[in-house]
């Protein structure tokens, strides 16, 4: 148990690290605020924990039958990226491209717009 536990903590240190070094090559420190790469960086870091929690949880079943905390880290990960993909990161992309001068008007331009989406996919289903 100890064995899957370190190289599940080496796993995802080395994937926190990646997702650093994808972020400092590929965003623009001029255009991009600091809040926003965060919330990028978090959704890639979630995204790409998935990968790796796959082959830990068979194992696990495999060697040492079902595990809870495994179970736990596919809950939080399913319902982070679920909450990242289909509210943070489509608010954010549209607050970034309102025309609206301050934060506060872009986040709640980017609101309505995504309400009516949200709402037109509520109603087409």
């Amino acid at each position: 148990m100890a064995t899957i536990t370190m190289l599940a903590l080496v796993e995802m240190s080395l994937l926190a690290i990646l997702s650093v070094v994808l972020l400092w090559w590929y965003r623009s420190p001029e255009l991009t605020p600091p809040f926003i790469t965060i919330i990028i960086g978090t959704a890639w870091f979630l995204g790409f924990s998935g990968t790796l929690l796959l082959p830990l949880d068979i194992a696990q079943a495999v060697y040492y039958g079902p595990s809870t905390s495994i179970l736990l880290a596919w809950k939080a990960v399913y319902w982070s990226t679920f909450l990242l993909a289909w509210v943070f990161l489509p608010v954010l992309y549209e607050a970034w491209y309102a025309g609206e001068y301050t934060w506060k008007g872009r986040i709640i331009s980017a609101l309505k717009v995504n309400l009516k989406s949200y709402i037109l996919t509520a109603i087409l289903g």
